[in-house]
C-alpha cells in the first residue's frame, strides 16, 4: 500500500503547487 500513499502525496504537493500558482498570478495581477 505504500504506492498508493507516494500517490497521494504527490497529488497533494501538485495541488500545492497549483495553488501557490494562482496565487501568485492574482498577487502580481494587483
Amino acid at each position: 500500500r505504500r504506492v498508493a500513499i507516494i500517490g497521494a502525496l504527490k497529488l497533494y504537493l501538485d495541488f500545492i503547487n497549483l495553488f501557490i500558482y494562482l496565487l501568485r498570478i492574482v498577487s502580481s495581477d494587483r
